[in-house]
């Protein structure tokens, strides 16, 4: 399944809903979850490697971000204590990523004609 049609044509308010429920989701996974038990390298890593799409260098430059992006939030579960915060930011970070993603998606398209 291609991504990029099924992003163009996506509703803000579809992009809401699936940003929260991305952020929130993967938050209580990693964070809630994961992070207790195996500690925020191991939490990290997992979440960097879940969001490679390909293993090649394109990947890896994928998981130079997630990876510290992940210790980002990880830390930010250490210093409060509650996972509101890391699915908040999550989810913003999302949110910004689906409309850029989409505004290219789209200029693309348009470009192309």
């Amino acid at each position: 399944m291609q991504v990029s049609p099924l992003l163009s044509e996506i509703q803000p308010r579809e992009m809401v809903l699936l940003s929260a429920v991305a952020g929130f989701g993967e938050e209580a996974l990693f964070r809630g979850v994961i992070q207790p038990v195996s500690g925020i390298w191991l939490a990290s890593l997992l979440f960097a490697v879940i969001h490679v799409l390909r293993w090649d260098s394109d990947g890896i430059k994928m998981m130079l971000f997630y990876m510290p992006f992940g210790l980002l939030l990880g830390g930010l579960y250490l210093l409060t204590g509650n996972l509101w915060g890391c699915c908040v930011a999550h989810t913003l970070y999302d949110l910004v990523a689906l409309w850029w993603i989409q505004r290219h998606l789209k200029r693309s398209a348009f470009s192309a004609q």
